[in-house]
């Protein structure tokens, strides 16, 4: 059972994520017909936790161009002292039995990050939500609870890619999936598990960001937990033909998630270097996301090598992302106490 899905066992990779180790306003409610806000059982919009400001969204970054297994602060340091400013949102991957938060979300906060954790499931037939791994949860929250600085945290991104996709062959029973799609029943429950547990010790410092994959000929939506068990959005979607652009790439999973009312956050996105596409893909997006996509209110570049793409960026898309990073849209940061 997906339920869960999590272990110690071998690492394992999404379709575009790295080797695992350890490592404001949104849009308005207005702007959903009324009609379809009946029918999806949405409400006026309360805002979320760690919103940014009005006018303004984090911009972040997943870091490894050295394509290592960690640790990833020195080129985090890099990445920023090229680009010339602290990023506001940073990406980190962990999973299922490593111990986090730990030197690298320490580093976030001392350097005015907010950590995106994207926990995986492992590649044993676990079953979380019957809790056979409430020893592991309890000490991951106790672990967010001791960190006291906030986080968000993505538990199995891309839940609604195929195995062959995900590269998780092995994440649970497949006699309960269909066409190796994971669960969804399994899915919400390991995930709502996940959160009575964490709020039984008492964490109030993560933010729950539900984030499948852009992909949506996968439908995600039956693997959606609900809007009192999420706290944001996430989606990842690459320009895999550098072609596409930034607004074609996230029009369409956009429509989608715009619906359920609730802040959204690019978990993942990237253009192919060799493509020379970077420049307009990264430099004109604060221009993008502003005009067409008001509800995006995080956006993570994935600078590192993917499994089928490499989406480190040139020294041209580095310039592109200084240029991105220096606008006002691109402003945001949340500067915790010291």
């Amino acid at each position: 059972m997906l339920a869960a899905a999590c272990s110690s066992g071998t690492t394992n990779t999404s379709t575009t994520s790295p080797p695992l180790a350890a490592g404001a306003g949104a849009s308005n409610v207005s702007e959903i017909p009324a009609a379809t806000r009946g029918t999806l059982g949405i409400s006026p919009r309360i805002k979320a936790p760690l919103e940014p400001p009005t006018g303004t969204i984090y911009f972040g970054a997943y870091v490894n161009f050295l394509n290592t297994i960690g640790p990833f602060e020195t080129q985090t340091f890099q990445f920023e002292q090229e680009i010339g400013r602290h990023l506001a949102i940073h990406g980190e991957y962990y999973k299922w039995t490593q111990n986090f938060p730990g030197a690298p979300e320490l580093d976030d906060w001392k350097n005015d990050r907010i950590p995106v954790i994207s926990w995986d499931c492992g590649d044993t037939n676990y079953d979380v939500a019957n809790g056979d791994q409430d020893a592991v949860i309890t000490q991951r929250a106790q672990a967010f609870k001791a960190y006291k600085h906030e986080v968000f945290l993505r538990f199995f991104w891309e839940m609604n890619l195929p195995y062959a996709d995900e590269n998780r062959t092995k994440c649970e029973d497949p006699s309960r999936d269909i066409n190796q799609e994971f669960n969804p029943a399994d899915y919400v429950a390991a995930w709502d598990h996940i959160r009575a547990i964490f709020a039984a010790q008492g964490v109030k410092n993560v933010v729950w960001l539900w984030n499948p994959s852009g992909n949506i000929t996968i439908n995600p939506m039956p693997y959606y937990p609900g809007a009192t068990e999420t706290d944001w959005i996430g989606f990842d979607h690459y320009d895999v033909t550098g072609n596409a652009g930034l607004y074609n790439t996230l029009l369409a999973p956009y429509n989608l998630f715009v619906t359920l009312n609730q802040p959204i956050m690019i978990g993942e996105t990237g253009s192919p270097g060799k493509d020379n596409n970077q420049p307009t893909y990264l430099g004109t997006a604060p221009a993008v996301l502003q005009a067409n996509f008001p509800a995006i209110l995080g956006f993570i570049y994935y600078d590192a090598y993917g499994h089928r793409q490499d989406w480190r960026l040139t020294p041209a898309g580095i310039t592109a992302a200084q240029t991105a990073g220096a606008t006002q849209y691109f402003s945001a940061l949340e500067v915790q106490n010291k």
